[in-house]
């Protein structure tokens, strides 16, 4: 399975944002808006930079205009999408990959809930997506996996319903194991639960649940 590497214009520490772009075998890097600058501060250039580029510096988006002009594709301001989400929906037309976003979180919280939102579209395709930055790895699932220790921070793992209840959740190698448990959407139960074993097992038998891992970087 392929990776593709969307790049967003959410804050993120630079030195962790090179460190996981170098680590990937990247089939397609997409920069969606603002960040472009990202890309230009870690020497990448994109296969496609999209958006309506409000919000890029325009110096830098002059740049890759005149050196990969076959590279851009500009938005009106005025559209029913986020660039982050034109960005997810060009990922989608490359099946059979996993889709990897960085700068999704942080900063405006208008944006980070509409970026985890996006986290849906995904399931609904059938399509493995992950929001990531320093201090966290979040993706959606609405049927079972496995979580591995080894790159966790103090091993804490958060398990959120997502849009409804989830019926069945049964959680083993985990601090707070359960047992055909229903998760309610509301609330807080399933924060900073934590690994006691080298890997996590969550199965459930309906609803999507978010999961955030905490990563140790």
């Amino acid at each position: 399975m392929g990776e593709i590497l969307i790049i967003t214009g959410g804050p993120i520490q630079e030195a962790f944002a090179q460190s996981y772009i170098s680590q990937g075998n990247w089939d397609l890097v997409i920069a969606a808006d603002k960040g472009l600058e990202l890309c230009h501060s870690c020497m990448i250039v994109p296969d496609l930079i999209l958006g309506d580029f409000d919000s890029s510096d325009q110096e830098i988006l002059s740049y890759y205009q005149s050196h990969y002009p076959d590279r851009i594709r500009r938005y009106p301001s005025r559209k029913n999408e986020t660039d982050t989400e034109l960005a997810l929906n060009e990922a989608f037309l490359y099946p059979d990959k996993e889709i990897h976003i960085l700068g999704a979180l942080g900063g405006r919280i208008d944006h980070m809930l509409a970026n985890i939102s996006l986290l849906q579209i995904a399931v609904d395709k059938k399509r493995i997506c992950y929001l990531i930055d320093e201090s966290a790895r979040l993706f959606m699932t609405d049927h079972p996996v496995v979580i591995q220790k080894d790159h966790l921070s103090k091993d804490l793992v958060s398990i959120l319903a997502y849009g409804t209840d989830v019926t069945g959740l049964t959680l083993e190698g985990f601090a707070y194991d359960t047992k055909d448990f229903t998760l309610p959407v509301a609330g807080s139960r399933g924060i900073s639960n934590y690994l006691v074993s080298d890997e996590g097992k969550i199965s459930f038998t309906s609803g999507t649940v978010l999961v955030i891992e905490t990563l140790e970087y």
